[in-house]
């Protein structure tokens, strides 16, 4: 637990990739804030191929060779991961030192069971889908029913008893039912509004969970990870 906030922290956040993204400009946006801040960034993909975003000078980017199931696959079924990469990861992490780890979405998750430390998992959409889809075919209803079983089983398996980072409060809602030994806490992504083209941002606009983008929502959002450090 932190308490001293007048020292700039050590942060590392692992992430799946670099190529682009939601999930990883918004750790990139996060990262870039935090070092203005003061404080030490550290990046480390699992997948360090291909990195599509520009990496300020500010941030540290270490990328070490992963072997591919790493980042691959299913993550809600049976894992295994690699030994020498989990070597490779608590070496940068004695290395570094660092006050918060965030593990960013999705397989970066995995490494929460073989890390120690301020860890949290950052969720940045559904994971796991709570509910079973109807149908009256029965090859389908067994396909769905196999399917919710072994999610729900490998999602109670990664997340509860973990310190979680939902986007949004009716993702924090769904899982602290199904974790009820996690920590769930709900930071809105923020925006950086410089980006957006303020003649459209005045107008409605389409978007997934919404009929229309509310800029009074969108000039407000913020995001404020320093705090994760005093849990």
């Amino acid at each position: 637990m932190m308490k001293n906030a007048s020292r700039p922290y050590r942060i590392l956040c692992i992430v799946d990739h670099l190529k682009g993204g939601g999930a990883e400009k918004i750790l990139l946006d996060t990262a870039i804030h935090l070092t203005k801040q003061g404080h030490q960034v550290t990046i480390v993909p699992l997948n360090p191929n291909d990195i599509k975003i520009d990496i300020p000078d500010a941030l540290t980017l270490i990328c070490p060779d992963f072997d591919a199931s790493l980042y691959t696959g299913k993550l809600l079924r049976k894992r295994t991961l690699p030994d020498a990469d989990v070597e490779k990861i608590k070496t940068i992490i004695a290395a570094q030192k660092p006050d918060l780890i965030l593990l960013s979405h999705a397989f970066a998750f995995c490494l929460s069971h073989v890390i120690h430390g301020n860890v949290w998992l950052w969720i940045h959409g559904e994971i796991f889908k709570p509910y079973r889809q109807p149908t009256a075919n029965l090859f389908r209803w067994y396909k769905e029913y196999r399917r919710y079983y072994l999610e729900k089983k490998y999602f109670i398996r990664l997340f509860d008893g973990k310190k979680i980072i939902t986007v949004n409060q009716d993702l924090e809602k769904d899982y602290q039912r199904l974790l009820p030994n996690a920590q769930l806490t709900t930071i809105y992504n923020g925006i950086d509004i410089t980006q957006i083209d303020q003649h459209k941002l005045a107008a409605p606009q389409k978007c997934q969970r919404h009929s229309k983008i509310d800029p009074f929502y969108l000039t407000n959002g913020k995001v404020k990870l320093t705090p994760l450090i005093s849990y």
